[in-house]
């Protein structure tokens, strides 16, 4: 147990310092998104303006996982025993997507969040 925590936080440190360097090198973009699987439990809601959670019912995300090619229950189990309930992220999110919808209406949503991003921003 010891050795995972030493590991999770040494591989959160590289990756936020990567986000940091990123987002350094990018500062004339108007937006930039990121994936963070692990975004609440790492804490790096911090590093963001905003956070939009993509997710789906439980069997849908099961189902997809399932497809791929080196899926492994036992695996799968103990890596959603690491996250934090969906529910909580849904409530801790400024934005929320339903993966588990049509191509078309998550490219409606998403056009939506960025449209309210750019709003928000040309307030400040």
């Amino acid at each position: 147990e010891k050795s995972r925590i030493e590991i999770e936080n040494n591989d959160h440190k590289s990756v936020k310092q990567e986000i940091v360097i990123f987002t350094r090198n990018h500062r004339s973009a108007i937006m930039a998104f990121f994936e963070v699987p692990l975004l609440f439990e790492a804490s790096f809601e911090e590093l963001f303006d905003f956070t939009i959670c993509a997710y789906c019912p439980e069997k849908i995300r099961l189902d997809r996982i399932k497809k791929r090619q080196n899926f492994d229950k036992e695996q799968y189990k103990k890596i959603n025993q690491l996250q934090m309930d969906i529910e909580d992220k849904k409530i801790l999110s400024d934005f929320l997507i339903d993966t588990s919808k049509r191509k078309s209406e998550l490219i409606k949503k998403l056009n939506q969040i960025i449209k309210k991003i750019s709003e928000i921003c040309q307030e400040r």
